[in-house]
């Protein structure tokens, strides 16, 4: 849980950060679709870096945690994959809600 709530916080602080660019960006014609597709893409961009960081760390680790995981093996691709798609989802959701309310707070359409 713990990691969930960071990595929505971090991805929110991102694009939070960004709220100037965005609205320079939308100042000068860039649609609201547009804004949230760029914020998404720059999100999966880093999720997908963070997940074959977290593979290569999978692979490292394996024979270390082999007896910390009950009834699945460490190296177990479903629960692997699961894990990853269920971060790069937070990640996504995080910069989505701080897109849609930067691109309310200034006065998108």
């Amino acid at each position: 849980m713990l990691v969930v709530v960071a990595i929505y916080a971090l991805m929110s602080f991102f694009v939070a950060e960004r709220t100037r660019e965005i609205g320079v960006r939308m100042a000068v014609g860039a649609t609201r679709g547009a804004v949230l597709r760029m914020v998404l893409m720059q999100a999966l961009r880093l999720g997908a870096i963070g997940g074959a960081i977290g593979l290569a760390g999978v692979a490292a680790t394996t024979n270390l945690t082999a007896h910390l995981v009950y009834a699945v093996s460490p190296s177990d691709p479903a629960t692997t994959a699961g894990a990853i798609l269920f971060l790069l989802a937070i990640g996504l959701l995080g910069s989505l809600g701080a897109a849609i309310r930067a691109t309310q707070a200034l006065g998108a359409e």
